[in-house]
C-alpha cells in the first residue's frame, strides 16, 4: 500500500429507501406489526377504524340509488311509448271514420236529404276527436322530452356513482373488483397493507389511539438501499476517481 485517504463519512438510506404509511381519513388505529419486524409486501400494518368511512359509503349509497331509480324510470319509458302509440293510433282511427261520417252526411245534405242535427253532432264529434288527436300529439312530445332529460340524467348520475367509488379505491389504494359492484358495502374498517417489503422502523401511534388524517403511523425501509457518504478534503480530489477501493471502518 503505496498511500491511504481517510475521510469521515455517515450512513445514509437512498430517498427511495423509506416509505411513510399516513392515514387517509381520521380514526381508531390498530397496529398489526412490531417495530424491526420484517414485513414482505401485501403484509397487513394497521386497521382503521373511521366513522368518516361511514360517512362516504352513505354518500357512494345515494349515489347509486339515484342511478338505479332513474334505470327503473328507463325502463318505464317502453311501455309508456306503446300505450302512447296504441292510444294514438285509435283516435287518429277515430277522426278519420268521423271524417268519412261527415262527409257522407254533407253529401246527403246536398242532395236534399239528411238530418241537420245529425251533421251537427258528427262535426262535434270529429272536432272533439280532431283535438284530443292534437292533445296525443303534443303529450308525444312532452314524452320525447321527458326521455332525452332522463337519459342525460342517467348518464350524469352513473357518472357521480363511477367517480365516487374510483375516488374511494384511489383513498384505500385497491383496485376496484370488476366482478363485486358492491365491493365498498362489506368494508367496515379500513386496512393498510404494506406496499414494499422491508423493516419497520418506527411506530409513530400509539395502539388503539386516534389519529386525524395524514397522520404518519409507521415507515418502513429497505435496509439494501444503503450508501455510505464521506466528505473529502478539496486538496484530495485530484486523486480520487470512480471505482476506487473503500474500506469502512466502525
Amino acid at each position: 500500500i503505496q498511500d491511504t485517504l481517510r475521510a469521515p463519512g455517515t450512513f445514509e438510506y437512498l430517498p427511495s429507501a423509506k416509505r411513510e404509511y399516513r392515514t387517509m381519513l381520521p380514526g381508531k388505529v390498530e397496529i398489526l406489526v412490531n417495530q424491526f419486524e420484517n414485513v414482505e409486501s401485501g403484509t397487513p400494518l394497521y386497521r382503521i377504524y373511521s366513522p368518516q368511512w361511514r360517512e362516504i359509503q352513505q354518500t357512494i349509497a345515494g349515489y347509486q340509488s339515484a342511478a338505479q331509480q332513474l334505470e327503473a324510470k328507463m325502463e318505464m319509458f317502453y311501455p309508456l311509448f306503446l300505450a302512447h302509440d296504441q292510444h294514438e293510433y285509435a283516435v287518429k282511427v277515430n277522426v278519420e271514420m268521423w271524417e268519412e261520417r261527415l262527409k257522407k252526411l254533407e253529401a246527403i245534405q246536398e242532395a236534399g236529404g239528411g238530418s241537420l242535427l245529425e251533421i251537427t253532432a258528427a262535426r262535434a264529434a270529429h272536432s272533439a276527436a280532431r283535438v284530443e288527436f292534437s292533445g296525443l300529439r303534443e303529450k308525444d312530445a312532452q314524452l320525447e322530452a321527458s326521455y332525452a332529460e332522463t337519459v342525460v340524467a342517467l348518464r350524469a348520475a352513473k357518472a357521480t356513482e363511477d367517480m365516487a367509488l374510483e375516488s374511494a379505491a384511489a383513498m384505500l389504494d385497491i383496485e376496484i373488483p370488476e366482478n363485486n359492484p358492491e365491493w365498498w358495502r362489506n368494508i367496515s374498517t379500513i386496512e393498510v397493507l404494506a406496499g414494499t417489503s422491508g423493516i419497520v422502523e418506527e411506530l409513530l401511534v400509539t395502539n388503539g389511539s386516534w389519529a386525524g388524517s395524514q397522520t404518519n403511523v409507521l415507515t418502513i425501509v429497505q435496509p439494501d438501499k444503503l450508501r455510505f457518504h464521506a466528505s473529502g478534503l478539496q486538496s484530495d480530489l485530484g486523486v480520487l476517481r470512480d471505482g476506487l477501493q473503500v474500506n469502512i471502518v466502525p
